[in-house]
C-alpha cells in the first residue's frame, strides 16, 4: 500500500536519462505495488532489462499499453497510475505478459549488465505455447469481451474458464486481460488471452499445451470456428467440394458475423443448402468480368450506373480486395483470374459476404432484368427495318423506365437520364454488344 507520491526529475527506462535517484524512486514504488506474484526489484539505481522490464510489465497490465514503450516520464500516464493506490491491486490480479526488451546499447547501466534471459516477445495472432516459468506465474482470472451482434447485448465475453471452439479443437481460457490503447489518435480495443488446448485435430496446436494469443488473433479464431468445423463436417460426407470450401471461406472472410451465430453444424447446414447455388453465383461474376471490357468501350454508362454500383461498389468498401486490387476493383482484376474457377469463387464469395445473401440476391434478380431487357434493345436495334429506323423512342423510354424500376428494388438508384443514356448506347452499338448481352441474360436466368 502507497501512501505518497513520487516524483522524478527526469525520464527513468529505456532512452531515458536515468538519473540515481530517480531509478531508485521509480524501483522502490514498483516494489510496492507488484505484490507477491513478482520478484522485487533490487534498489540499487541501476536501470537495467529487469528494470526496464518491470517497467513495461506495469505499463501494459495497468496503464493499458498495447506497446510499452519500458520508461516512466516525469508527466505522463506512467508516473500517474505510479501514484494511484489502486494500481496495487490492478497489477497483482494480472498475469505476468509478455513484454518485448530488446537490446539497447544507449541505455545499458555503467556497471556490469544483468544476465537474465530477455523477456519473450509479446503475443500475436498466431499462438505461442508458454514455457514453464510462464505458466508458473500465470493466475487464473479475468476476461476478454467482443462486438458480436447474436450474442446477448451484442457482446462476447471470454471468461477464465469457458471453454471455446476454435478452428483446431477447444480451448479453455486460463487468463484474459483486455485494454484499450491509442492508435491514430482513437483509443481502440486491445488485449491478451492464455488457454489451454483440450482437444485438436492439426499438428500445430498439441493438447494439453498452454498457449498465449493476441486479442485479434484470439477473435478471429472463435469467428471462424464454425466456418472451418463445417468445412470438416461436409468433407467427411463428400458434400463439400474444394471450390464450395473456398467460396464459403471467402464470405467468412469478407464478413465472419455472418456465421457467428451458425457455428459448428448450422454452417455446414447452411452450405449444403446453399451449396448448388455457389457456381452459379460464381458463373454471374464471371460473365460481368468478361464482358467488362465491351462494356466498359461501348457503354460506358451502363457499367458506372448500374454494373459497378450494383456489384463492384461493395468490394470496394472491402479491404482485402482494395489492397489486392486497388480502388477500382472491378477494372483491375486480371484476365487471367477471370478464366481461373477458385480466384472467381472467391471473388463472389467475398461479394457475398460484404452485402449479405439478401442483397445478393436482390442484386441478381435486379441484373435478370436489366440483361433482359438491354438484350431486347439490341436485338431490336439490329433487327429493325429499314436499318434506320432502328428501335422506337417509345420503345427507348419504356426501356429505361424498366431499367429505373428494376433497379430500384434492388436499393440502387438510376436516374430517369442515365437509363435513357445506357439504352441509347446499347441502341448505338448493338452490333458490339448484343453477343455480351446474351451471354450475361442466359448466366443470369440460372439465378433464380
Amino acid at each position: 500500500m502507497i501512501n505518497s507520491s513520487i516524483g522524478i526529475v527526469g525520464s527513468v527506462g529505456r532512452w531515458g536519462k536515468n538519473g540515481k535517484p530517480d531509478v531508485v524512486a521509480i524501483q522502490t514504488r514498483l516494489n510496492e505495488l507488484m505484490g507477491a506474484s513478482r520478484p522485487n526489484l533490487v534498489p540499487d539505481g541501476i536501470s537495467g532489462r529487469k528494470t526496464r522490464g518491470m517497467i513495461a510489465d506495469f505499463q501494459v497490465s495497468v496503464v493499458g499499453f498495447r506497446s510499452p514503450d519500458s520508461r516512466v516520464d516525469p508527466v505522463g500516464r506512467t508516473i500517474i497510475a505510479l501514484n494511484d493506490p489502486a494500481s496495487a491491486s490492478v497489477w497483482q490480479r494480472m498475469s505476468i505478459p509478455d513484454v518485448p526488451d530488446e537490446d539497447d546499447p544507449h541505455d545499458k547501466p555503467s556497471g556490469k549488465p544483468e544476465d537474465d534471459p530477455k523477456p519473450a516477445r509479446r503475443p500475436t495472432m498466431v499462438p505461442r505455447a508458454l514455457t514453464d516459468k510462464e505458466i508458473a506465474a500465470t493466475r487464473p482470472g479475468g476476461f476478454l469481451r467482443w462486438i458480436d451482434p447474436p450474442s446477448p447485448g451484442g457482446v462476447a465475453v471470454a471468461k477464465a474458464g469457458d471453454v471455446w471452439l476454435a478452428p483446431e479443437g477447444k480451448r479453455q481460457i486460463i487468463h484474459a486481460l483486455e485494454y484499450e490503447t491509442l492508435q491514430d489518435g482513437k483509443l481502440k480495443p486491445s488485449g491478451i488471452i492464455t488457454y489451454q488446448q483440450l482437444t485438436s485435430d492439426t499438428a500445430t496446436a498439441k493438447e494439453g499445451v498452454i498457449y498465449r494469443q493476441n486479442r485479434e488473433g484470439f477473435v478471429t479464431d472463435i469467428l471462424y470456428a464454425g466456418v472451418a468445423h463445417a468445412g470438416k463436417n461436409l468433407q467427411s460426407t463428400k458434400v463439400l467440394i474444394e471450390a464450395e470450401m473456398e467460396f464459403l471461406l471467402a464470405i467468412a472472410s469478407a464478413n465472419p458475423v455472418v456465421f457467428a451465430a451458425d457455428a459448428g453444424l448450422k454452417v455446414a447446414e447452411w452450405t449444403a443448402k446453399n451449396k448448388d447455388s455457389f457456381p452459379k453465383w460464381a458463373n454471374a461474376i464471371k460473365l460481368v468480368l468478361a464482358a467488362r471490357t465491351i462494356l466498359k468501350t461501348y457503354t460506358p454508362t451502363l457499367w458506372d450506373k448500374i454494373v459497378d454500383a450494383t456489384l463492384f461498389a461493395a468490394w470496394k468498401g472491402s479491404k482485402a480486395a482494395v489492397a489486392m486490387f486497388g480502388a477500382d476493383v472491378a477494372r483491375n482484376i486480371p484476365e487471367g483470374m477471370v478464366s481461373d474457377p477458385k480466384k472467381i469463387i472467391k471473388l463472389a464469395g467475398s461479394l457475398l459476404g460484404a452485402i449479405g445473401k439478401s442483397g445478393f440476391n436482390a442484386r441478381m434478380t435486379a441484373l435478370r432484368m436489366v440483361w433482359a431487357i438491354l438484350s431486347t434493345v439490341a436485338v431490336k436495334a439490329l433487327t429493325a427495318v429499314p436499318a434506320a429506323i432502328k428501335i422506337t423512342a417509345v420503345e427507348k423510354k419504356k426501356a429505361a423506365l424498366d431499367l429505373v424500376a428494376s433497379l430500384k428494388t434492388a436499393g440502387v438508384a438510376l436516374s430517369e437520364k442515365d437509363a435513357e443514356t445506357i439504352v441509347e448506347e446499347v441502341a448505338r452499338n448493338a452490333d458490339k454488344v448484343e453477343e455480351a448481352l446474351k451471354k450475361l441474360k442466359a448466366g443470369y436466368e440460372a439465378i433464380r
